[in-house]
């Protein structure tokens, strides 16, 4: 609510600067003033035309690409009129409008290579690692039951998939790491789970309650291969360059302003 009051203030100050300057223009000004010079240019024309068929699926007839044409005209007559009266500095939604663009613009650049992602990968090793993990098949002891019951009805070979309360996460789970013990299982010494012998039904302790687990397989902490998180490394080089790009252009302007 509070924001709303903010941004409805900001609007009624605006148009109380923004009201008497059109006024003001449209009323007072020389009939001989200068009017600006806009030409609809081949590549306008074509913008407009592509824009259309992407929106409706088919390309504007004569009649409709006319009238397009028209319209961007007025629009931009009335921008330029806009500028000239100064309502681009006196409205702070323009205002974002425009820092967002400018940034959009001084951001632009090649995409980062081949060479750039493999230095990156040799050079950042730790972000790619694979954690420790494990499959494991657990069963939940149900609240009364007693979990050495289970356990031995488990070693006699019973079906796990017939012991236990049901849970979201199934009997049979895999790539369990340290944090998915922890976190979603609610273990407090996942280490310790992790260690547990292969092929053997242990009793453990979770926040939940007591769960009987058997680790069917373990994986070592491993390296990703550079293919697979190739993506991640140019989306983190890409916005690494982005704000370098930015503060650079930035850092040119100023000095431009110091030098004046």
């Amino acid at each position: 609510m509070t924001m709303m009051m903010q941004r409805a203030g900001a609007t009624f100050v605006f148009f109380l600067v923004a009201i008497p300057l059109v006024a003001f223009d449209r009323f007072f000004s020389s009939a001989d003033g200068a009017v600006p010079q806009i030409v609809v240019t081949q590549d306008v024309s074509d913008a407009l035309a592509n824009e259309f068929k992407q929106t409706t699926g088919a390309s504007p007839t004569a009649g409709e690409l006319s009238r397009l044409e028209r319209r961007w005209l007025l629009d931009e007559l009335m921008i330029q009129r806009a500028r000239a009266l100064g309502l681009d500095r006196r409205d702070p939604i323009v205002r974002r409008r425009l820092l967002h663009k400018i940034r959009e613009l001084a951001a632009l650049g090649p995409p980062p290579d081949s060479n750039a992602v493999e230095a990156y990968y040799a050079s950042h090793p730790e972000e790619f690692m694979i954690p420790e993990r494990i499959d494991a098949d657990i069963v939940a002891v149900p609240k009364g039951s007693a979990a050495e019951d289970l356990l031995a009805q488990l070693e006699a070979g019973t079906d796990p998939k017939t012991l236990g309360r049901p849970t979201s996460h199934g009997v049979r789970q895999r790539a369990l790491t340290v944090d998915h013990l922890k976190d979603r299982l609610g273990m407090d010494s996942p280490q310790q789970v992790l260690s547990l012998p292969l092929q053997a039904w242990s009793i453990v302790n979770s926040r939940s309650g007591q769960m009987i687990f058997r680790v069917v397989r373990r994986q070592g902490a491993t390296l990703a291969t550079v293919e697979s998180v190739s993506r991640r490394i140019v989306d983190r080089l890409t916005s690494e360059q982005r704000k370098q790009r930015i503060e650079a252009y930035e850092s040119e302007l100023e000095q431009q302003w110091l030098s004046q």
